[in-house]
């Protein structure tokens, strides 16, 4: 699943980008109080994002 996903990001900190991944899966298959929960995550340049703001 990591592969498929790598393809679509163009720039990563691997770490991060699998962290991130782990937190998703744990997320969708644990839930909340055994409901299942929906997450979006954004991965992006932070200082790019602050400078929007």
């Amino acid at each position: 699943m990591f592969e498929s996903i790598l393809c679509q990001v163009t720039e990563y900190d691997p770490d991060v980008l699998e962290s991130l991944i782990g937190l998703a899966v744990e997320i969708a298959r644990e839930g909340r109080e055994g409901r299942r929960v929906g997450t979006l995550f954004t991965l992006a340049d932070e200082n790019a994002v602050l400078a929007d703001t």
